[in-house]
């Protein structure tokens, strides 16, 4: 098809085109895509970093590791961490703190993931069930809240209080 031929179809139907209103959300969403308060995660960089958490994990938990991947700053090898998390599912999501700084956003966030017996954390590899307290240290990169580092709230991580049914 010729660049002539594309224009003749095109350029109509671009000038039929009108923009959609915006509204501003009022809500924002926490990893397993419900309301935070707005007392735990105030103003929008905080609903953008948690934004990047609930892509993160949702692409985790579809197998999706190079769009996982792609919400760090300084990312992995692709192989590298697709092995470390291909058999985990992250469920029960829960945004402790919300903290602000001029340079980093730390989000404190507890979950439970499911994996398969010899992929549970270092200390407990057979584990299958494990219930985690973690700080993700965003970071502003290329206009988005990214995750910087990732390291334990307390007590990191700990076989799940419930067991899988």
């Amino acid at each position: 098809v010729s660049a002539e031929t594309i224009q003749k179809t095109i350029k109509p139907w671009t000038a039929r085109t009108s923009p959609l209103p915006t509204k501003k959300c009022s809500v924002v969403l926490g990893p397993d895509g419900q309301p935070v308060p707005s007392e735990v995660a105030p103003g929008s960089d905080s609903a953008q970093a948690l934004t990047t958490l609930r892509l993160y994990f949702d692409s985790l938990n579809q197998g999706d590791y190079p769009t996982a991947l792609a919400q760090f700053v300084k990312p992995l090898p692709l192989e590298v961490f697709s092995k470390g998390v291909q058999s985990s599912n992250d469920t029960d999501f829960v945004v402790q703190d919300v903290v602000r700084t001029p340079s980093k956003i730390t989000v404190w966030l507890t979950f439970t993931s499911q994996q398969q017996a010899g992929s549970g954390p270092a200390a407990r590899p057979q584990e299958t069930c494990t219930d985690w307290s973690l700080d993700y240290v965003m970071r502003p990169h290329n206009g988005l809240w990214l995750i910087d580092a990732t390291k334990g709230h307390g007590t990191a991580s700990r076989p799940c209080a419930k067991p899988p049914a």
